[in-house]
């Protein structure tokens, strides 16, 4: 519905139950799960990517997958001690934020659509993986502080190695 005000009269802690997010359904978290206790037995670290982000200290609450609990729950677990990071887009703003339950990095992409030509506002990002660690290595500015609509500090490069602080690792 064209100027639909989706969030009236529904309080912050709902925001994500919108029509234009989403959630994983229960085949997907299985698949999921199946696949990073797989990455783990290896040895292998992972990078998840997702449309909608997942941490929403990582963007904001109008944007948040529906189901984050059950997906942060798995990352948090010992079949998601593999995971080092997660990218995503969806909040045209962008954000940055570790969890600290898990150590994971989310980085909530910039869209360039909010970006005025010229600006320097707008980027992308080349990922750079390393025997131990990897970086978001930006070209412009691909990523804000969180909260900030866009105009926060920006990252030229973000190191995605995950301090768990749990001592899984």
């Amino acid at each position: 519905m064209p100027g639909a005000d989706w969030f009236e009269g529904i309080p912050a802690e709902r925001h994500r139950f919108v029509p234009y997010n989403g959630g994983l359904g229960d085949d997907q978290l299985a698949w999921l799960r199946q696949r990073l206790a797989a990455c783990a037995e290896a040895g292998k670290n992972v990078i998840l990517l997702s449309h909608i982000p997942i941490l929403e200290a990582s963007t904001t609450p109008k944007t948040v997958l529906w189901n984050a609990e059950q997906v942060l729950k798995l990352l948090r677990s010992w079949e998601g001690r593999s995971v080092v990071a997660v990218l995503a887009g969806h909040d045209h703003d962008g954000g940055y934020a570790v969890d600290p339950d898990s150590g994971v990095h989310h980085v909530t992409f910039m869209s360039p659509m909010i970006c005025e030509p010229g600006s320097g506002r707008s980027g992308a990002a080349t990922v750079c993986c390393f025997e131990d660690h990897a970086e978001l290595v930006g070209h412009g500015v691909f990523c804000v502080e969180s909260g900030t609509h866009a105009r926060g500090r920006g990252y030229a490069r973000i190191e995605l190695r995950r301090l768990d602080p749990r001592g899984w690792l």
